[in-house]
């Protein structure tokens, strides 16, 4: 789940996260199944990782195509960790979104 700067808590994954799929959801996730570990880093973090890991090339460069409206910086990062680990996401089941998965799978050249 992230959640971008600014948004005031107006974030479509706090909801989805929520209402999970039927009785799978985040709160019986807790009861039954263990914890979940939240990670929080600023936007300027995500920058300053994808630019010097030569493995995130990918990352740096989406993250200076224009955002979509209403999007957020961290919704780069979303969509990209959407794009190479959807199968082990339990409650979005979306993946990437279509163009920027067609953008991660033919990256402009280097």
């Amino acid at each position: 789940m992230f959640r971008g700067d600014g948004l005031a808590g107006d974030n479509f994954h706090h909801a989805d996260m929520r209402r999970g799929r039927g009785a799978d959801n985040l709160e019986a996730y807790l009861r039954h199944d263990g914890e979940v570990k939240v990670y929080r880093i600023a936007t300027i973090d995500i920058h300053a990782l994808a630019k010097a890991d030569p493995e995130l090339h990918l990352l740096h460069l989406l993250m200076q195509q224009p955002l979509p409206r209403r999007a957020h910086q961290a919704w780069w990062l979303e969509q990209y960790v959407l794009h190479h680990e959807h199968p082990s996401w339990r409650w979005n089941q979306q993946g990437a979104a279509s163009s920027v998965a067609r953008w991660l799978s033919n990256p402009p050249p280097p």
